[in-house]
């Protein structure tokens, strides 16, 4: 099964601090509430315009504004789920981080100077043939016969290490334990009416939708 999750990041020293930045991702959703529905609408998989109940369009409006926070006590790491949010949000968190396993998994050595693991990536930049295929009784000595081969998998096997080892990424994925990290969520739309009703109308605004049954439905 093809397993997939995208980070977007920030280092930050203590856990108090996460929150403030978090407040401040919601708040940025909302202050420009008009381009980041119209940004996110495609990641709907729906066709905004044949959205015809508002219950429909109020789940559509709550998931897109609701936010996965993810802290990581001892990378200092703290994380959005999810990435090519609008610029004010991106800022945020300035890093991006992608796993998926059913992909070339090479990323280069850079990548971890940019997440501050520098270090992590050292031991795996001199691994030798024998201890690749040791790592992957799978693989044949033809697999890793060249230097672009044993550099390849040197890459692969760093990439693979740092998320289970690290990011703990089946935890991260299916886990409920927080052991490892600090999982939270923040949905603006869910605690302010006003937030709300205003989303609801810039989508009709976006959309063209004169549907009067629909926002008297909304204010119930």
């Amino acid at each position: 099964m093809s397993e997939y999750i995208a980070l977007s990041m920030v280092k930050v020293e203590k856990q108090e601090d996460i929150y403030p930045i978090a407040q401040s991702f919601c708040d940025a959703a909302c202050k420009n509430m008009r381009e980041y529905i119209k940004e996110n609408t495609p990641f709907t998989y729906r066709d905004p315009k044949r959205i015809e109940s508002a219950s429909s369009l109020i789940d559509i409006l709550r998931k897109m504004f609701t936010f996965r926070f993810v802290y990581y006590p001892s990378l200092k790491l703290f994380c959005i789920v999810g990435t090519d949010y609008i610029k004010e949000m991106n800022s945020l968190f300035p890093m991006e981080w992608h796993y998926q396993n059913s992909c070339d998994q090479d990323y280069d050595w850079e990548c971890y100077d940019n997440l501050g693991f520098p270090e992590y990536a050292e031991p795996f930049k001199t691994m030798t043939k024998e201890q690749l295929l040791e790592k992957h009784d799978w693989l044949d000595e033809e697999d890793i016969s060249t230097d672009e081969q044993v550099e390849y998998w040197r890459k692969s096997e760093c990439y693979k290490s740092f998320w289970e080892d690290k990011m703990h990424v089946d935890e991260l994925l299916y886990g409920h334990e927080d052991s490892y990290m600090v999982r939270f969520t923040m949905s603006p739309l869910l605690f302010d009416d006003d937030i709300y009703h205003t989303a609801f109308k810039e989508w009709k605004k976006i959309f063209g939708k004169k549907d009067s049954e629909s926002e008297e439905k909304s204010n119930e």
